[in-house]
């Protein structure tokens, strides 16, 4: 063979080669823009699937913080009812007691001034009677 057509069958080859590697690499180009795109439709589904769920559990949280916020104004309102409700009672026992104190305070005094004499007697002998008590005690200990 005449170098000519060694090097026209050598172009030759090497032009068939290129146009294969070219066409190859179209085709690897276009399978590659292929999973790009079916990527990208992916991503913006999980995108959109995301979105959703983040606005439905925000809905949730708010709706639970409202009901959360309502039950606790009501146990705070029954709460506060029913601290008025002892303290009023508590201001009526106290008074009462009070009340009674004095009426007993006022018949022990007038006791006293009616008959001093056995007050005397009594008092000593609730003294003595107390302080045999308290010896006992210190004697046992």
């Amino acid at each position: 063979m005449s170098s000519n057509n060694v090097v026209q069958a050598t172009e030759e080859r090497v032009t068939d080669a290129a146009s294969r590697a070219s066409e190859k690499a179209g085709e690897l180009a276009g399978a590659f823009k292929a999973h790009v795109a079916q990527f990208k439709d992916k991503a913006s589904d999980l995108s959109d699937r995301l979105r959703t769920a983040a606005s439905e559990a925000k809905e949730g949280l708010v709706e639970t913080g409202k009901h959360t916020q309502e039950r606790l104004s009501e146990g705070l309102d029954r709460a506060g009812a029913g601290y008025e409700d002892v303290k009023d009672n508590l201001g009526e026992v106290v008074s009462d007691l009070l009340d009674q104190a004095a009426t007993i305070s006022d018949k022990v005094s007038g006791y006293v001034r009616q008959n001093p004499g056995k007050s005397f007697a009594a008092a000593v002998a609730v003294g003595y009677i107390a302080s045999r008590l308290i010896r006992s005690r210190r004697k046992k200990s």
